[in-house]
Formats: structure tokens, C-alpha cells, sequence
């Protein structure tokens, strides 16, 4: 039987994930871009690249949909921020994110699996973890492309962005440049 706090922790976390749906992506508001996609929109792809390239990649494919999941579920508090904007430190944004999460997950089993998940993203150190992080970066660069050849405004500076992320021979690289080749 499921008890109330349960379904305090449910509707928190369910409550948060549709925020996500209305919050823009800050890079993409910046540049002006029209009808910019939302968190949610970015990290639904995220997903489904993680997953297909991790089901390739024979690596645990629920542990990367749960990773993707949880990269950006604190934004729903913080919202789309920056690195280095305000003095934001990759170490600040962490332990803002860390507060964000724990208030949208709760403490009971299921919240401590979404904590863990993060910091296990955080770390970086799991090759889940990793190819999201990466998968993170290589979405956003396809979808400078899918801004720039739609609406025509200069958006390598994402592109660059991915690269610096991306395994200089790596097979997401070549994804990036292939999708580039053909704006």
C-alpha cells in the first residue's frame, strides 16, 4: 500500500517534470531563436540518443534513460543556467542542483535512486554517465543545426560548444560534423 507521503513525492517530482515543459532553453532565448525548444524537449532527446547509442554501445540502457532523466530535473527550480553568467561555477550549479533535487525527490527510496542517479551523472566516472554527458552536449549541437538551417541565425558558438565535450575521434564527433555537413 502506498502511504500519502508517497504521493507527496510523486506529485513533487510529476509537478516538476511538467515545469520543465515550460522552461526555454536559455542559450537558444539568447540568440533570439523563435519558438526556442524547452528542457523537456532537450532532454526527451537526449533520451532517445543516449538510448539508442548505449543499446550500440552494449552498455546498460535503463541506467542511461534514468541518467538522461535526471541531468536537468533540478532546473525545474533553478531553471536553465549558464555556466559562468553571474560567476556560476560548475561546483555552485552542483550543490544548487543537489538542494533543487532533493526538494523535487524527497527522501523516501525513490528519491534517494534519483540522487544517486545524479551524482552518479555528476561524477561522471560510469560509462553511462559519460556517454550522457556527452549525448547532453552532441543534442545540443544538432539542434544548433536544426536553428541555423531553419531560421538562419549563426549558431557555430554551440557547435564549438559540443565539440570541446565530444571524443576529438569519437563516433559522436562524427555524428556532429556529418549533421553539419548538411546545412
Amino acid at each position: 500500500m502506498v502511504v500519502s507521503r508517497t504521493f507527496d513525492e510523486m506529485l513533487n517530482l510529476f509537478d516538476a517534470v511538467g515545469k520543465l515543459k515550460r522552461i526555454e532553453r536559455t542559450g537558444w532565448v539568447r540568440k533570439a531563436v523563435s519558438s526556442p525548444e524547452s528542457v523537456a524537449d532537450h532532454s526527451f532527446r537526449v533520451v532517445w540518443i543516449g538510448a539508442y547509442l548505449g543499446r550500440q554501445l552494449g552498455l546498460d540502457v535503463e541506467k542511461i534513460v534514468e541518467l538522461a532523466l535526471v541531468h536537468d530535473l533540478a532546473e525545474s527550480h533553478t531553471g536553465d543556467r549558464i555556466l559562468g553568467e553571474a560567476g556560476l561555477t560548475r561546483e555552485r550549479k552542483n550543490e544548487e542542483e543537489r538542494e533543487a533535487l532533493a526538494q523535487i525527490v524527497g527522501s523516501g527510496e525513490a528519491g534517494m535512486r534519483w540522487r544517486s542517479l545524479f551524482e552518479e551523472w555528476v561524477a561522471g566516472e560510469t560509462a553511462e554517465a559519460r556517454l550522457v554527458a556527452q549525448v547532453d552536449r552532441l543534442e545540443m549541437g544538432l539542434t544548433s543545426i536544426d536553428y541555423e538551417s531553419a531560421q538562419g541565425i549563426d549558431l557555430k558558438e554551440f557547435r564549438r560548444s559540443a565539440r570541446e565535450a565530444l571524443d576529438p575521434e569519437g563516433e559522436l564527433m562524427r555524428l556532429l560534423e556529418r549533421a553539419e555537413g548538411r546545412l
